[in-house]
This record gives C-alpha cells, sequence and structure tokens, in this order.
C-alpha cells in the first residue's frame, strides 16, 4: 500500500513537471513568434504581417 501511494505521488510530481515544462515551451515559442512579428513588422514598415 504505502508502495502504491510512493508511486502515485511520484507519478504526480512527473506530471507537474511535464505540464510545468510545456507551459515554458509554449510561452518560449510565443515569446519567438512577438519577436518574429516585431522583426516583420520593422522590416515591411506598414506592412503588417498578423
Amino acid at each position: 500500500h504505502l508502495l502504491r501511494v510512493k508511486v502515485f505521488s511520484l507519478i504526480q510530481k512527473t506530471r507537474t513537471l511535464f505540464s510545468l515544462v510545456s507551459l515554458i515551451q509554449f510561452l518560449e515559442s510565443n515569446k519567438m513568434k512577438q519577436n518574429h512579428f516585431h522583426l516583420c513588422f520593422l522590416n515591411g514598415g506598414d506592412k503588417k504581417i498578423f
């Protein structure tokens, strides 16, 4: 029973870590897109790329 609880808590921690990592990756990719948008906007002058 104790082993099952340990395994369960380990799984929970792993899930939490995984979701945290995926959240960070999501934010990073969003940042990259925003930078790309700003670069396109600056390079294109009034040609806005949405």
